[in-house]
């Protein structure tokens, strides 16, 4: 999430940030990600300040970067292998890419066992270890945080897309896996309770990958799972968080279910009007099509834009852009033409 920059001009929307991948850093700047990224907190704050800078330099016209950054905390990006690392599996970390890590095989499931303290284990002993590192280095008191997925996401990243199978043909093996992930939640949700401020934000429910198993299935195997989770957050007063990067119109009736939810992140493909209205009193994020910035002609990237901002003309106060996943050979044309269209919206 360190890698994603929102612009300071001011517009109408909520807000307008912008997410390049490891490689549009490395190709462009050869800004190395690898394993010091991770385990270096130095290093990547050092990163983070040198990024600033290169966007200042080449987006500073539409207030992206900053020409002399700080150095500021910057907590490491397991990305999507973090139960790999927990399990004890092997994790890449390549310089151009984030971590990524090898799936559990299935005869060592039984060896998975929730810890009493979450904070003792890696790699969560070691996001603490490096937050009190750059708290002591800045001066600063940040709270270590953790970020589970949920309950689907974390089970396909620790036995791949073989847990849809054991989710469906073999339904005890299936459950003892979202049985142990949502103990472990639990867990790094009551860190997060402990480090964050009340009122705001501790957790995001990440569902990338109900898509996958389709609204009917997910309501009858992980919808429980999902009620409980946003429950906790609720009743400890913290917003409910929402990521929903695939088509989420069919998914509505479920999400209805887990109770109030303060803001969505929405995929490309979503009817925006749709959630805004069934949902009057959330926030709405909307995921610009990764596809449509890289490849998009100038003629398709006007209609689509002017397409998200009739549709959410009215709610500009609780609508926002997320232009992410911008890998290398993007056009740069294609960033501006975003930032300058949602700039002069009326």
């Amino acid at each position: 999430m360190w890698v994603g920059f929102g612009t300071k001009e001011k517009i109408p929307l909520m807000y307008l940030n912008y997410n390049f991948m490891p490689a549009w850093w490395y190709h462009n700047f050869g800004f190395e990600f690898g394993e010091k990224v991770i385990f270096d907190p130095l290093y990547r704050m050092e990163l983070q300040q040198a990024m600033q800078k290169a966007l200042y330099q080449r987006f500073g016209d539409i207030g992206l970067g900053e020409e002399n950054a700080p150095l500021e905390f910057s907590s490491a990006g397991w990305e999507n292998a973090t139960m790999q690392a927990f399990a004890g599996c092997n994790v890449a970390y390549p310089i151009d890419n984030y971590p990524w890590g090898e799936h559990l095989p299935a005869d060592r499931i039984l060896d998975l066992s929730v810890p009493e303290d979450v904070r003792s284990v890696f790699p969560f002993n070691d996001v603490i270890r490096q937050t009190e590192w750059m708290n002591q280095h800045l001066g600063t008191n940040q709270k270590p945080i953790f970020s589970p997925h949920g309950v689907l996401n974390e089970s396909i990243q620790l036995r791949g897309t073989e847990f849809l199978g054991d989710m469906l043909v073999n339904p005890e093996e299936g459950k003892r896996i979202l049985d142990f992930i949502f103990a472990l939640n639990k867990g790094r949700i009551g860190n997060n309770i402990n480090s964050c401020k009340k009122g705001g934000w501790c957790w995001t429910l990440i569902n990338c990958s109900v898509v996958m198993v389709g609204p009917r299935i997910y309501e009858e195997l992980l919808l429980g799972y999902d009620q409980a989770q946003a429950q906790i957050c609720r009743d400890n007063g913290f917003e409910v968080h929402l990521h929903h990067c695939g088509t989420i119109d069919s998914y509505l009736d479920a999400y209805r279910k887990i109770g109030q939810i303060d803001f969505f992140e929405i995929g490309s493909g979503s009817n925006i009007r749709t959630i805004l209205d069934a949902f009057p009193n959330a926030r709405v994020g909307y995921i610009v099509d990764a596809a449509l910035i890289a490849f998009g002609t100038k003629q398709q990237m006007k209609e689509k834009l002017e397409s998200i901002l009739e549709q959410t003309r009215g709610d500009w106060h609780r609508f926002g852009l997320s232009v992410s996943d911008i890998e290398y050979g993007a056009p740069d044309e294609n960033l501006r033409m975003i930032f300058e269209m949602v700039k002069a919206a009326k």
